[in-house]
């Protein structure tokens, strides 16, 4: 996240790289901006989630509360309600109803897995631990995972879990094979 020192003028801006919770006071005489890759969220005093990592296509604006306005660079803005999830990606912008636990579960301190595809969870947990996760069939198995898991877990038992549930794994190194 950059921003600056000091917010002067009728704007407060910052910019995002990852993904950020914010908790925005209503200021009508300074309206605070998120500047991400090709995306602008505006905010007039909520609650909401960004999601926009460099490696990932989407970019995922979530509202928790109040109202935001998301601006793409080649589209034309959207305002989202409470519960709703805009997501720019090549195919444009869309909008969506959101599972607000799952956006959440960072910020509260485990891993959601419940209806996510199994490499987005992989890629959560190579960012989490800084591993790499290797397919040893070269690609995603088609496995549904269900559940949460506490981040405060370290590396191994987060794998076992994932044994347990299932998935045929092993850490080796710096990296998580999946067979």
């Amino acid at each position: 996240i950059r921003y600056p020192v000091a917010f002067v003028g009728n704007e407060r801006k910052v910019e995002l790289n990852g993904e950020g919770y914010f908790e925005i006071t209503k200021d009508p005489a300074r309206r605070f901006i998120v500047v991400s890759k090709d995306l602008k969220t505006e905010v007039l005093g909520t609650h909401f989630n960004v999601k926009a990592y460099p490696d990932e296509a989407d970019i995922k604006v979530t509202l928790l509360s109040g109202s935001v306005k998301v601006s793409p660079d080649n589209a034309a803005p959207v305002i989202i309600a409470p519960g709703q999830q805009a997501r720019l990606n090549k195919s444009g912008l869309n909008v969506r109803e959101a599972n607000v636990d799952n956006v959440m579960s960072w910020k509260n301190g485990y891993f959601s897995l419940d209806e996510l595809p199994f490499d987005e969870i992989m890629h959560q947990l190579e960012r989490w631990y800084n591993i790499d996760v290797v397919y040893v069939s070269g690609t995603p198995p088609n496995i549904e995972l269900f559940g949460k898991i506490g981040r405060d877990l370290n590396l191994t038992e987060v794998v076992n879990s994932l044994i347990d549930m299932g998935v045929p794994c092993k850490i080796e190194n710096n990296s998580v094979y999946i067979r």
